[in-house]
This record gives C-alpha cells, structure tokens and sequence, in this order.
C-alpha cells in the first residue's frame, strides 16, 4: 500500500492517480492520512503536513483550476488529523472542531465515510474527542446498521461484490485498527 500511495506522491501533494494531476480534496488526503496509520507509516504524513505548513495548507496540483479548492486549511479536522500520522500534535483549534464536527456530522454519505476515517486517526486520544466518536458512531449505526460496508454498498450502487464492502461490512472503525 505504501506504493500505491508512493506512486500518487508529488512532492508534499497528492496526484489522484501516477498520471492524472487532477486536484484531490479532503477525502483523498483524509482516507490517505488512514491508510497510512493503518500500515504504519508516517513518512508521507510528514512530507504532506510539512508541505503544508510551508504553503499555507494549499495543495494545488499542476492540474489546479480552482486554487480555493487546493486550500485545505478550511478542514480543521483533516489538517488535525494529518498531523496526528505525521507525528505531530493537533491544535486546540483543529481538536476543538474535530469534536464539534463528530458531533453536528449529519446523516449523509460523505459525512459518516469522512467520520469514519477520523474516528480510526482520532480514537483513543481523549475522552473529549472519544465522546464526540461515540456520539457519530450512534448516528452511523442508525443510519447504516451494517457498518461501512452498508455505506459502501450503496455508495457503489448496490455492488455487493465490490472489495471495500467485503472488506468492510459490519465495520463501524471500532475493530479495523486492532
């Protein structure tokens, strides 16, 4: 996985796939941020937050047509939550709007996915940012009973063959980290 993400790695920014320099937005760095926890790496983490600190949090791609798109300081909990892989701590600013954004998240497909992601960058931290996650997990459940697989499945239109549901049915980002 390292690779893939190796392969997409632009210099403090992340292409959206080796050859497309298409922008990526929150998703795209968010569930990289993931992943690379996941494995065990901070290296990327620490290139892109660099990166970020040096630019002032705007990643434009050689692709870029929409320079306030590439500025990714408007996501408090991404940035928190890259500086958390890369090693780095979170501002009471991005912690505090972590929290709030478990807690207000809505319904919604990309909300809870986004969530999700956090929710296995953010667990364990404290008890503030663990009462938001439990609050978020909550409405996740209610709203998808099976877990990130369920939100998958009809994200990709009900494919129930598609890899990330199979892999991720009955998930709610409690058992993906042990």
């Amino acid at each position: 996985m390292a690779q893939v993400i190796a392969s997409c790695y632009d210099n403090g920014r992340l292409n959206r796939t080796p050859e497309n320099k298409e922008q990526n937005s929150i998703d795209d760095y968010l569930f990289t941020a993931m992943t690379c926890k996941l494995i065990g790496t901070t290296k990327f983490m620490k290139l892109i937050v660099d990166y970020g600190w040096d630019h002032g949090w705007v990643y434009a791609n050689d692709d870029c047509k929409n320079l306030e798109k590439a500025w990714l300081g408007r996501f408090p909990a991404l940035i928190g939550s890259m500086k958390i892989v890369a090693g780095y701590r979170p501002s009471i600013l991005e912690t505090t709007w972590t929290f709030f954004s478990l807690i207000f998240s809505n319904k919604e497909q990309d909300s809870l996915a986004l969530n999700w992601a956090i929710k296995i960058i953010w667990k364990g931290r404290n008890r503030f940012i663990d009462f938001a996650l439990e609050v978020y997990t909550k409405r996740f459940k209610k709203a998808y009973p099976g877990g990130m697989g369920e939100l998958l499945k009809a994200y990709y239109d009900n494919d129930i063959w598609h890899p990330d549901y199979r892999f991720l049915e009955n998930d709610f980002g409690d058992t993906i980290n042990e």
